[in-house]
């Protein structure tokens, strides 16, 4: 299971860090990550593209709220990568729907996100990312 996708980002690839297992080096909004990209074939270095995140569930090390300003909505923070989200809206339910750029996030409100409110900031950190490229 996916716990986030259908994250759409405008990246440039900056360099191939292992051609084998697909791992890159991208910038996107001023600050670079890395991430599997995973189309076959030659990979775009250099190039603008769109491309889509996803993040396997057993691949979440921590959802939590963030303190103090948010600069980027994908960062690298040593060997984890940081996806921060702007609360929109709490339901009833306890689900949290969080942008990250352009989309929306689901989350639930469980644990350190019980008491998250709108405009406020969350974010996940993850060991690993993946990148779809799409046409927009």
């Amino acid at each position: 299971m996916n716990l986030v996708e259908g994250i759409v980002l405008e990246i440039r690839i900056e360099e191939v860090l292992d051609a084998e297992s697909g791992w890159v080096r991208f910038r996107s909004g001023g600050t670079s990550a890395r991430g599997c990209w995973v189309e076959p074939g030659e990979v775009p270095v250099g190039r603008d593209l769109h491309v889509e995140l996803e993040v396997p569930e057993e691949g979440i090390i921590s959802v939590r709220p963030v303190s103090g300003p948010v600069r980027h909505a994908v960062a690298e923070d040593g060997d984890v990568v940081v996806i921060v989200g702007c609360v929109e809206r709490v339901d009833v339910d306890g689900v949290i729907s969080a942008r990250v750029g352009d989309d929306i996030v689901l989350l639930e409100g469980v644990g350190p996100l019980a008491g998250a409110v709108e405009g406020t900031y969350v974010e996940l950190r993850v060991r690993e990312l993946k990148l779809y490229p799409v046409n927009l």
